[in-house]
């Protein structure tokens, strides 16, 4: 088995090393090389110093298939049913209205395309105030903890605030992906959203979810990858 496993490894490293020569649009952090195709999808990354490589494949619908150490299945809707660690299921309108992360299952309750609340099997985990446009969002309610959400003119949230005000979150955005690294551990928002410096299991901030454990993130029909720092997948 020890030996199969070298095999891949070797294998995925000289298949990352000839993209990496054949490949001029490339980029570098420090000593990790990110290989891009002609559809600036993300093919490949290498990392020559400690030995190490990762392939990125997509279908012919242009849907992640896998990103170094995770695998992902869609439907014919190129909506995500699986990937490592997590699945999905959606309605007929195609809402995602069910999420399972290992054995903990979560609902999810719309007003027409509007989130308004999750569920975890009878329990309300938390509520969300929406306005009448698509996804206008003005205040979540989670246990005791009330956030509500300030925007820009683009609808794109600026800062979360607490009942007295206070800004508990801030977010800030660049103008197309990758989104924006600051210094400390963060969660991405999906596309071009912002990073933010706190990480709850799941966060919801009016256009998408994040999931603490799932590098990824899903907006819509718009899926955002932290390990490829960028929207690699599906747009």
């Amino acid at each position: 088995m020890g030996a199969r496993r070298a095999g891949s490894a070797a294998a995925s490293l000289l298949a990352a090393l000839l993209l990496l020569a054949a490949a001029p649009p490339r980029s570098a952090e420090g000593q990790v090389f990110h290989v891009y195709d002609r559809l600036n999808r993300l093919r490949a990354t290498v990392d020559p110093t400690a030995n190490d490589a990762a392939i990125w494949t997509y279908d012919f619908n242009g849907n992640l298939t896998n990103g170094g150490t995770k695998t992902y299945t869609w439907n014919v809707r190129d909506q995500l049913l699986s990937m490592t660690g997590a699945s999905f299921q959606y309605d007929a309108l195609g809402r995602r209205h069910r999420r399972v992360v290992g054995s903990t299952t979560r609902d999810f309750v719309y007003d027409g395309l509007n989130l308004v609340q999750e569920k975890q099997d009878t329990t309300v985990k938390a509520n969300v105030v929406t306005g009448l446009g698509l996804d206008e969002v003005f205040t979540r309610i989670k246990g005791s903890a009330t956030r509500h959400l300030l925007a820009d003119a683009l609808g794109s949230t600026l800062a979360l605030t607490d009942p007295a005000g206070a800004v508990q979150t801030s977010y800030t955005y660049a103008r197309s992906a990758p989104p924006p690294r600051p210094a400390s551990p963060t969660r991405t928002r999906p596309s071009s959203r912002a990073a933010r410096t706190t990480a709850p299991a799941s966060t919801t901030t009016g256009r998408g979810t994040t999931i603490r454990g799932c590098t990824d993130s899903f907006v819509r029909i718009r899926y955002a990858s932290l390990a490829a720092s960028r929207t690699s997948m599906r747009m």
